[in-house]
């Protein structure tokens, strides 16, 4: 059956026509601009004088929610607030706000990989037991960490170079390189002792953010090499997906091969190993690589589109979920604004299933900024689940940065791609 004539498909299309009747399109661009700038905000509002941020709050009372802390989701943070502020110039409290809560990463737990070695020249993004909580008693440097910190670090740099040295991004790039395997996959833990952490544990997001990070310094830095590990990486995903029945939502996978499609492709020849073709060149035997990346994006989309289903209750028409949670909508639409300019579009099906992508998202968009908090002291941010939703989850009015975050990345995602007219229902 075609995507676009399933029910779930059909009732978000009716939400969609109403919508367009009643906000026509000039005020539903300048709506989502005021969605970005509220969400945007409310993260501003979450740094400390310290540069830590407030990571929980409750969106009713406002009160500061203290526990476990979560340095990838401050790195998560940061990259959306740097790439809110490449199209929004930051004022001068914003700007020291962000140095600061970088100032706080670097001091918490940026340290050579490693420990007492002072000839390593790895710069890894270590969880402190402290700082982070839970039952661990030692510090784990994770490969998410690393890739998100790289990734804000470069984007940020776009808009204060001198906040930002090179070597610091470069010491980043040769950890996630250094826990690359042959065969592109990466190790996910590192700890300074062999024997503290499970080797064999994956993530299932950190490799698209490694990724995601290397792609990102290679616009910065040409010569450097960090192409060839961020091909490798996204080449070992879609091989180990491949022909796999259920696909994993990983957003940032296609964030990633997004973003590896944007570079030149002289470039993303080079980082090829030889038999290796970019694109198909017929009669030479050579493997394809960008056809076997955008089957894997393709098939990543088709199970993100999967999860749009009727929800159980009106107010959460458009999630990707049926419970009205905010953050898994916010992440499938970075996803799927982020790929869809890049998905194939020659055959009937082809663009069949990219309009199926552009009404998902337009639906996803509508529930997402309908969930903002619009009052209170949390305005602007995101809770767990839409205040519009009837729940019994005891965290429901919790508010997270990385709730906003995700949120505030898919709206700037979403006002891209309508630049591009690929967007438009």
């Amino acid at each position: 059956m075609p995507l676009t004539r399933c029910p779930a498909r059909a009732l978000n299309l009716l939400v969609l026509a109403l919508l367009c009747f009643l906000c026509p399109p000039a005020r539903a661009t300048q709506d989502l601009a005021s969605s970005i700038h509220a969400a945007a905000a409310h993260l501003h509002s979450s740094i400390a004088p310290d540069g830590r941020l407030r990571y929980r709050q409750h969106a009713l009372t406002g009160q500061i929610i203290e526990g476990r802390y979560n340095v990838l989701r401050h790195a998560g943070s940061l990259l959306a607030l740097a790439e809110y502020h490449q199209t929004h110039a930051p004022s001068l409290a914003q700007i020291e706000a962000i140095d600061s809560a970088f100032g706080f990463l670097r001091n918490c737990c940026l340290a050579p990989a490693g420990v007492g070695d002072e000839t390593d020249d790895r710069l890894a993004v270590w969880s402190p037991p402290e700082l982070v909580g839970g039952s661990r008693r030692y510090a784990v440097a994770k490969l998410g960490g690393a890739g998100l910190t790289l990734a804000a670090l470069v984007q940020w740099r776009l808009v204060r170079p001198e906040a930002v040295a090179m070597e610091e991004m470069r010491a980043l790039a040769r950890f996630i390189v250094s826990q690359q395997r042959a065969d592109g996959g990466f190790r996910s833990l590192h700890a300074h002792r062999s024997g503290q952490h499970d080797p064999h544990w994956e993530s299932l997001y950190y490799p698209g953010e490694a990724a995601l990070g290397l792609v990102l310094l290679h616009e910065l830095d040409r010569s450097g090499g960090w192409l060839v590990p961020a091909m490798d990486a996204l080449r070992y995903l879609a091989r180990q997906r491949e022909g796999q029945a259920s696909q994993a939502p990983d957003h940032w996978a296609l964030i990633a091969t997004a973003r590896l499609f944007a570079q030149p492709a002289t470039d993303l020849q080079q980082a090829l190993p030889p038999g290796f073709s970019w694109e198909h060149a017929p009669g030479h035997g050579h493997v394809a690589v960008k056809a076997l990346l955008q089957v894997h994006a393709q098939a990543v989309v088709r199970h993100m589109l999967g999860e749009q289903g009727p929800p159980t209750e009106a107010c959460a028409i458009g999630a990707f979920t049926t419970d009205g949670r905010t953050t898994p909508t916010a992440t499938r639409l970075e996803g799927l604004v982020a790929i869809a300019p890049w998905l194939p579009r020659a055959t009937e099906r082809d663009a069949a299933e990219h309009q199926a992508v552009v009404d998902a998202v337009a639906a996803g968009v509508t529930f997402l900024r309908a969930a903002q908090l619009a009052s209170g002291l949390a305005r602007g941010g995101f809770s767990r689940v839409s205040p519009r939703c009837p729940t019994t989850d005891v965290r429901a009015h919790e508010v997270r940065v990385d709730q906003t975050q995700h949120a505030l990345s898919a709206l700037l995602g979403h006002r891209a791609l309508l630049k591009t007219g690929a967007g438009a229902p």
